[in-house]
Formats: structure tokens, C-alpha cells, sequence
């Protein structure tokens, strides 16, 4: 257990406890999580999105008591060795759940950004000294300086609103607006660069008639501990070795509709995780490069569409799922996938 975390698990009297909780979350949760949700949200344009950047605070505040009651409680069965890792990968998964969301199209932008930047040889992206992700041509990779100010950002997008991207590869929207910046850029400011070349406009994904339910009360609780996270990617990797090695029509039925509750592709996992890249899936897939990429945004797919490719039913297609699914449970000794 971190250090800083030993007092509260020592307290005895419960207002002490209490004192102590107020503490961490003032010294500890607040000056990380605001830091992140600052940069991924840029609260301070005002708005809409500092409304929800204070929500979604609250929201992570709440979720991160909760694990620091659990923690004294049980502290044998909820144990975190480093809290700050802790505290920022919970604001980074709630921000991101947040964004795909709130922001579908952008989202989607950006995973197309990341394919991108990994398959076009005079392309790279790759992270900063201080661990954010960043993109450039590949000579822009020993530059310590990145465009990141607010006002290199604004004065950017106010150049590219007359410069009539409209109907150009993304690629070559990609490439003009890096020749303009003349240094690399952390890849969530291209997004949104990109986004306004493309004309991109993402309605909110959040339903207006849902009476007192925000987009906050509908995210999924994607926070587990820094110290569990090798022992997932670990259990991924295994998995999709077990998952190679379905037959053919079992991989395509089971991977092109992954999803989790939302709704959302649970196959961005595998790269996102480090444990198969975009290629190595297509592989599996036996698909080239190129026809994967191009479903890769229309992930998850229904039923009917893959059952329409395999020129197969759609019942067809939930038994092949069903047959994997239980294969694999079988192989990872587990109850479910």
C-alpha cells in the first residue's frame, strides 16, 4: 500500500478518518485530476465544457472515495501501491469515456489519426518527456519543443477555417498543418485542428430528454488500479493468443462486434494496451491493411452486416460468437468473456 495512504488505514476515530480523507483528496486528487481534466477537456475555453469539467471532477472525486473507503475497510482485497498513478488513470479513463461519448465523430477521428501516424513511413507519434502523446513528421521526433500553447492553437485554427481543406485526404491535411506548425503537437490539439479542417461538428451524444441524467451518470467505471493493470495486460495477451487460434468465421464473428455495455468497440483495446497492433488484427482477421482500416471506425458491427459479409444468417453469426465465446472461457478457465 502507498505510504501516503497508511494513515487513513491506521485512523481509529472516524472523524480523524475523516480529516484524513478530506486531506488526500485536497493534497493528492484534486492538483492531478484537475491538471488532467484541464488539458483533456480545455475547461478554461469556458462553456459547456467547464460545466462538465466540474462534473466530471465531482464524479472522479466520488468514485476515488469510495476506493479509499473500500481500501480501509478491506485494505486486503483493495490494495494501491502508488496512488497518484492511481488518481491519473482514473481521470484519464474518465475523461476519455467522456469524450467518446460526448464527441463520437472526434473519437472516431482520432483513432483514425492514430492509424495514421503508425502506417505512413514519413509519420510517427510517440510520447513526450512528460508523457503525453505527440505526433510529427519522424525529423520532429528529437524537437523538445511541441505547440501546445492555447495561443499557437487558436491562432492555428483561425488559419485553417480559409484555407480550404474540404475534400483532401487526411493524410494531406495532416501533412499541410504540421508544415505550418514547424514542430510537433500532442495529438488530442490535432484532433481538433483536423476536426475543424474536415468541418467536423459532433453533436452531443447525450440524450436531452433523460430528465436529471447527465452523460457523467451513464460512464462506466473504467478505474482499476495502477497495480492491477500488467496483471490485465498480461491476461489480454493470453487471450488473444487463445483467440488466434479460433477458426476463421469464430475470429469475425467474435471481433467485429466486441463491444461493452455502451455499446462501444472493445477491439481498440488490443492496441491501445500494447497487445496486438492495428495490422496484427487485420492479420487475424485475414484482411490487408487497407480493408481494415477501412472498417475499423464502423466497429462495433451488427449482426446482419457480418452475417452479410460472411454471406451467412445472422443466427448463423451469434452461434459462431456463442461456439468462441464458450472456447475460449474453456481455455482461460474462467466463467465468462
Amino acid at each position: 500500500m502507498d505510504a501516503v495512504l497508511l494513515p487513513l488505514l491506521q485512523a481509529r476515530d472516524e472523524n480523524e478518518s475523516q480529516r484524513l480523507l478530506e486531506h488526500l483528496v485536497a493534497a493528492h486528487v484534486l492538483p492531478v485530476s484537475k491538471e488532467i481534466i484541464y488539458h483533456k477537456l480545455r475547461t478554461h475555453s469556458g462553456g459547456q465544457n467547464q460545466q462538465d469539467g466540474e462534473d466530471l471532477q465531482n464524479n472522479i472525486v466520488l468514485k476515488l472515495l469510495s476506493t479509499l473507503q473500500e481500501c480501509k475497510h478491506n485494505p486486503e482485497s483493495r490494495s494501491i501501491g502508488n496512488f497518484r498513478s492511481y488518481v491519473a488513470v482514473t481521470t484519464y479513463n474518465a475523461c476519455n469515456e467522456y469524450l467518446r461519448q460526448r464527441y463520437p465523430q472526434r473519437h472516431s477521428l482520432k483513432n483514425q489519426l492514430r492509424y495514421l501516424f503508425t502506417h505512413v513511413p514519413q509519420l510517427a507519434i510517440w510520447n513526450s518527456e512528460d508523457d503525453k502523446t505527440v505526433c510529427g513528421f519522424v525529423e520532429m521526433k528529437t524537437q523538445k519543443r511541441v505547440s501546445t500553447s492555447q495561443g499557437e492553437i487558436i491562432n492555428l485554427t483561425n488559419s485553417i477555417r480559409g484555407l480550404g481543406f474540404d475534400g483532401q485526404p487526411l493524410v494531406e491535411i495532416v501533412t499541410n498543418i504540421l508544415e505550418l506548425l514547424k514542430s510537433p503537437i500532442e495529438l488530442d490539439d490535432l484532433v481538433g485542428l483536423v476536426a475543424e479542417a474536415k468541418g467536423i461538428k459532433d453533436e452531443t451524444a447525450q440524450n436531452e430528454g433523460d430528465e436529471g441524467e447527465s452523460i457523467l451518470d451513464r460512464m462506466a467505471d473504467a478505474s482499476p488500479g495502477v497495480d492491477r493493470l500488467v496483471e490485465q495486460r498480461f491476461y489480454l495477451k493470453r487471450l488473444w493468443e487463445e483467440i488466434c487460434e479460433l477458426p476463421l468465421r469464430q475470429r469475425l464473428a467474435l471481433l467485429l462486434n466486441l463491444k461493452d455495455e455502451y455499446g462501444n468497440s472493445q477491439v481498440e483495446m488490443l492496441p491501445f494496451t500494447g497487445v496486438a497492433t492495428m495490422r496484427q488484427i487485420a492479420s487475424v482477421l485475414e484482411m490487408s491493411d487497407e480493408e481494415f482500416a477501412e472498417l475499423w471506425n464502423k466497429l462495433p458491427m451488427e449482426d446482419a452486416q457480418i452475417a452479410k459479409r460472411l454471406n451467412l444468417t445472422r443466427q448463423q453469426i451469434i452461434n459462431l460468437r456463442k461456439a468462441a465465446r464458450q472456447r475460449l472461457a474453456k481455455r482461460m478457465r474462467a466463467s465468462a468473456f
